[in-house]
C-alpha cells in the first residue's frame, strides 16, 4: 500500500516536472516567434511619434513666427510673366531650421518614455 502511494507520488511529480518543462518551452518558443513582430511595432509607434512631435513643432514655430514664404522664396520671371526660376533665401532658412531644432530640443525629455519603451522592448 505504502508503495503503491510512492509510486503515484513519483508519477505525479514527473508529469509535473514534463508539464512545467513543456510550458518553459512553449514560453521561450513564442518569445523567440513574437519579439521580431513587437520590436517593429514598437519601432514603428516611435517614428510616428517622433514625426508628429516635429510637425507639431514646425507648425508651432510657423504660426507663432508668422512665417511668410514670399520673404523666403522669390520667384524671377520674364517679361511675359514666365517663371524663370525660383530663387530661396539660405539664410532665412537656415535661421527658421536652427529656431525648430531648438524647439525640436526642448520636446525631448516628453519622447524620453517612447525610446525607453523601444529598447526595452528591442532586448
Amino acid at each position: 500500500m505504502r508503495k503503491k502511494q510512492n509510486v503515484h507520488k513519483t508519477k505525479l511529480k514527473n508529469r509535473l516536472i514534463i508539464g512545467f518543462c513543456i510550458f518553459i518551452i512553449s514560453i521561450i518558443i513564442l518569445d523567440h516567434q513574437l519579439r521580431p513582430l513587437i520590436k517593429s511595432i514598437a519601432s514603428n509607434r516611435a517614428q510616428i511619434i517622433s514625426t508628429n512631435v516635429i510637425n507639431e513643432t514646425v507648425l508651432e514655430e510657423i504660426s507663432r513666427l508668422d512665417i511668410d514664404y514670399s520673404k523666403i522664396m522669390t520667384l524671377e520671371k520674364d517679361s511675359n510673366g514666365k517663371i524663370l526660376a525660383i530663387n530661396a533665401d539660405m539664410k532665412k532658412i537656415s535661421i527658421q531650421c536652427c529656431k525648430f531644432s531648438y524647439q525640436l530640443n526642448s520636446w525631448k525629455p516628453h519622447c524620453y518614455w517612447v525610446y525607453s519603451v523601444y529598447m526595452v522592448l528591442s532586448f
